[in-house]
């Protein structure tokens, strides 16, 4: 049969499965039937993956290795003069960041370091760099909003930047987070953010 899968978005470290049945024209599972995957990077041509083999309830899987967002197309001529039978999906990434301050209990005035690492496997960060957005949670917008400059990744995904707590901050808790946005269709991820840390600001 021929069909269309849906979309599906999923974070960095989460795993996902291409699954699907072959049927014949009169809807009788089709048993070890052979089919191509074929897999494509936004901006880059298609390419063969795998040889699949349908099970005996004509059922076929095979486990997305972790990467980025791609489109996948299954292929197979299923014989005995009938017609070839393809069906597609994708699967959309998020990106996967680690964030880190070197204190979480600081003094207003005090400078901290925040780091952390843009998890890509090394797949589509541009040559200059991806720029990656320090936000700071405002209760009184009710959202998160940049905090400061954004610093760039190097060649690995590592970034670093430092932040200096206001010497007019009350006393209080800031949560900061990392985020890596899609700013172009180019770059083979969506956008992605790390957990939250609370920094604890003392007087």
């Amino acid at each position: 049969r021929r069909g269309s899968g849906t979309d599906r978005i999923v974070g960095w470290d989460d795993r996902a499965a291409i699954t699907g049945l072959i049927l014949s024209p009169s809807g009788a599972p089709l048993p070890g039937a052979q089919l191509q995957l074929y897999s494509a990077i936004v901006g880059s041509p298609r390419e063969f993956v795998a040889t699949l083999t349908s099970g005996a309830g004509g059922e076929f899987e095979w486990r997305i290795p972790r990467g980025p967002s791609r489109a996948f197309e299954v292929v197979t001529s299923t014989g005995n003069g009938l017609a070839t039978a393809r069906a597609a999906a994708s699967l959309a990434v998020r990106a996967g960041l680690s964030f880190a301050v070197s204190d979480t209990s600081v003094r207003s005035g005090q400078r901290v370091v925040l780091s952390g690492r843009l998890s890509s496997g090394g797949l589509g960060l541009p040559a200059d760099g991806k720029r990656i957005e320090i936000q700071a949670w405002s209760e009184a917008d009710g959202k998160w909003l940049p905090a400061i400059g954004a610093p760039v990744t190097d060649a690995e995904g590592r970034f670093r930047a430092a932040w200096r707590v206001k010497p007019t901050s009350a006393a209080g808790v800031v949560r900061l987070r990392a985020a890596a946005i899609q700013e172009s269709a180019a770059w083979p991820f969506e956008s992605g953010k790390s957990r939250p840390i609370r920094v604890s600001v003392r007087r």
